[in-house]
């Protein structure tokens, strides 16, 4: 992999890292917990939960994005960086570009599943 190519991956990892960030803030103050006292009627109630127990669950996935994209963006300037961890070939340059997380070869992530 050129420096070039490890410089656009690291720029794509802190764009995502920025994009998430942002991401994160806007659920975080969407899914606040409806008060008790509120005066919605019980199908609106029902309704509001339900959007906000879905809230949640994105925003505890986007945060294990943001600790996935923290720890890759640590992990590429590691000499090992871009060998697969199954096989130890290289992995192509186009998967770490289209998932810069990525640890393993195509070969070897495709026979997991």
């Amino acid at each position: 992999m050129t420096d070039k190519e490890l410089g656009d991956i690291k720029k794509q990892i802190s764009d995502d890292i920025e994009q998430t960030k942002i991401d994160i803030n806007i659920l975080d103050t969407n899914a606040k917990p409806i008060e008790v006292g509120c005066c919605l009627d019980h199908i609106a109630r029902s309704d509001l939960q339900i959007d906000i127990e879905i809230k949640v669950k994105r925003l505890a996935e986007l945060e294990t994005k943001l600790n996935l994209l923290f720890a890759t963006l640590k992990r590429v300037d590691q000499d090992d960086y871009g060998e697969c961890i199954t096989c130890g070939d290289i992995i192509s340059t186009q998967r770490l570009q289209a998932m810069p997380q990525a640890r393993e070869c195509i070969e070897c992530a495709s026979f997991k599943k």
